[in-house]
């Protein structure tokens, strides 16, 4: 987002121009996302991935980024288990489970959290 739009003076304008030309069309919204949504994201998810980052100093790069991942499937999972009070009894008197997952790309397999 940085490189595309905040430090690029053509990117900045384009951006610009879709917003205000394209007021009820998808197209208003940038693609990589407005900065305070990625803010919004981030700062969900960073309680969660940083001490595992900081914990995992020297350790090889796939092996934290897959520990981060799951940290943030972790917290997802607690997070929509309380997202309203349905949701909340309803796991609470097991009619309903919320589960998390990693899906491995290369393999198509399903590993459950």
């Amino acid at each position: 987002r940085r490189l595309r739009v905040d430090d690029d003076v053509e990117g900045f304008l384009a951006e610009e121009l879709f917003r205000l030309a394209y007021t009820v069309h998808p197209y208003r919204w940038p693609t990589i996302g407005w900065m305070r949504d990625i803010h919004a994201i981030t700062s969900r998810i960073r309680p969660f991935v940083e001490p595992i980052v900081t914990a995992a100093r020297g350790a090889e790069r796939e092996t934290v980024l897959r520990e981060a991942m799951r940290a943030n499937v972790r917290a997802s999972v607690a997070q929509l288990q309380h997202t309203s009070r349905l949701l909340e009894e309803r796991c609470a008197d097991r009619t309903l489970a919320v589960a998390g997952a990693e899906y491995e790309l290369e393999s198509g397999r399903v590993l459950w959290l």
